[in-house]
């Protein structure tokens, strides 16, 4: 197993798994064939997860420009498998006249236009180019799309770890009420994403969530 890391990234989350670590970057498509050479199924995990408005040029460039690099890296290698990893804010919230209890799948696609910030549009755009190059190139990939992870090893922590550090050590100044998550365990989503490299179906998107639904700020900050 390997994995690519910048030249100045925090490695702690990798230190004692029996993994190669490769360094490179998205900005060189060398780096990136160096690193699928002799590499069977590629993960795609990599993005900034940053939902202000202040990183949108550099959330653009690493969530899609990179994305386009490591999938076209893929086609010239011939990867058997891809993950992508996108979000769930690629479906986005139901539609529909009556909304009451209406729930939104896997068929349902945000519309880039109407994304509520540049991270969000982002990973439409770049789940929109993934998706792309398997119909219209060969690309054996399958998106997977996260809800709200939380678990161990949220070093930094992302914005989804933040809300739940926030609210366990009486940091958070306010709650929106009417506002709410799914909320999954990261170990499920790295199970969801061996599960969809093993029996995915190439083209397809898979939600990864938790099946009791949706928990409101207010019931995330008491739990």
């Amino acid at each position: 197993m390997r994995a690519l890391v910048r030249p100045a990234a925090d490695r702690r989350g990798l230190d004692g798994l029996d993994i190669e670590l490769v360094e490179g970057d998205f900005a060189r498509p060398d780096d990136i064939d160096a690193a699928l050479d002799g590499i069977d199924a590629l993960f795609h995990v990599a993005a900034r997860y940053d939902l202000a408005r202040s990183a949108a040029r550099e959330v653009m460039a690493v969530n899609v420009e990179g994305a386009r690099t490591v999938m076209e890296a893929a086609l010239r290698r011939q990867v058997e498998r891809v993950v992508h990893v996108s979000s769930v804010a690629t479906i986005g919230p139901p539609r529909g006249a009556n909304l009451s209890g209406a729930v939104a799948d896997e068929g349902q696609h945000a519309d880039p236009a109407r994304a509520p910030g540049p991270y969000e549009r982002s990973k439409i755009l770049s789940e929109r180019l993934v998706l792309r190059l398997a119909r219209d190139e060969g690309l054996p990939a399958v998106a997977v799309l996260p809800t709200a992870p939380i678990g161990p090893l949220d070093l930094k922590p992302t914005p989804t770890g933040r809300l739940i550090a926030d609210a366990a050590t009486g940091r958070l100044p306010a709650i929106v009420a009417s506002a709410g998550l799914n909320i999954v365990h990261v170990r499920d989503v790295a199970r969801g994403h061996v599960l969809a490299a093993l029996h995915g179906r190439i083209g397809e998107r898979y939600i990864l969530g938790h099946a009791d639904g949706n928990l409101t700020l207010a019931q995330i900050a008491a739990r």
